[in-house]
């Protein structure tokens, strides 16, 4: 391939215009273009999805000459990727229908919900609109906070799943709401820890009784 254009491994034109003005870019701002990705052509014909990392080539005397770069092979990654996206999609509606509340976490956007079923919903007084994109942390008081925060971080520490939670929280309503929960390490792909999936179960009924027990009790 030396001494070959690049346009060798394309055979779609946009492709072409995409990568020249994405190089263009490059040697217009001196910024280094990360995490480009694209799909190239092999020589049997097979397609192969990449990914670039592309800098600037300077002389001695700083004028650009050219372009260094490092290209990653993300093909499997990619495939992997959408086999997950697929899974997820088919195990969605079953989500939806169970009593419980179901929520993911983002780990990589600061601890932001990702998704919420309507049971989670319903406990929370609040709306999926108003909880997605949202950190956990917007929700609670302190005091809770740094209890999630710490169970949270066990979890990702030492992959086991935490079971039966249990603590407070205060719905959008004003209500105070007793819930109990379990959670696991959500991972992508490559197997990789991306974020907290769990269950949130209302236990408030469970918890009245028990107190309004012990009350008779005394």
């Amino acid at each position: 391939q030396l001494g070959n254009s690049f346009k060798t491994l394309f055979r779609d034109e946009e492709k072409v215009k995409a990568t020249v003005a994405a190089y263009a870019t490059v040697y217009e701002t001196g910024e280094a273009l990360k995490a480009f990705e694209h799909t190239v052509t092999r020589k049997d014909g097979t397609r192969r999805i990449v990914e670039d990392t592309v800098s600037l080539k300077r002389d001695a005397s700083g004028n650009p000459v050219g372009f260094i770069g490092i290209r990653r092979d993300c093909t499997d990654r990619r495939l992997a990727a959408e086999k997950l996206r697929l899974s997820e999609e088919r195990y969605r509606p079953i989500l939806e229908r169970i009593e419980d509340g179901y929520f993911e976490i983002d780990l990589s956007r600061k601890g932001r919900y990702e998704y919420v079923n309507d049971a989670f919903c319903r406990t929370t007084g609040y709306s999926r609109e108003e909880l997605i994109g949202q950190s956990y942390e917007k929700f609670f008081d302190p005091e809770t906070v740094d209890l999630l925060f710490r169970n949270y971080h066990q979890v990702y520490r030492t992959g086991e799943p935490l079971k039966a939670l249990e603590y407070s929280l205060i719905a959008k309503d004003g209500t105070k709401r007793f819930v109990e929960e379990s959670v696991s390490l959500r991972k992508d792909a490559s197997g990789a820890a991306v974020g907290f999936m769990g269950i949130r179960r209302d236990a408030t009924a469970r918890k009245v009784v028990a107190q309004e027990l012990a009350a008779a009790k005394e």
